[in-house]
């Protein structure tokens, strides 16, 4: 079982990021941040620790990395 304690850190950083970005539609976040993994083009087998890496270097916090 994946650790629950995942989530609120992961949206902590994508709220932060469309904050940054309000004209910027969900899908349209979501689109971009999947483009940023290079060549994992579904987001079906993308980790949870891959996607947050990307949230956290697009945020410029890169101390949690």
């Amino acid at each position: 079982m994946r650790d629950p304690a995942r989530i609120k850190p992961f949206l902590e950083e994508f709220e932060a990021l469309w904050a940054k970005n309000p004209d910027i539609r969900f899908g349209q976040l979501v689109v971009i941040l999947q483009g940023q993994l290079g060549g994992t083009l579904d987001p079906f087998y993308t980790e949870d620790d891959e996607l947050l890496a990307v949230l956290r270097r697009l945020n410029g916090n890169t101390d949690n990395e």
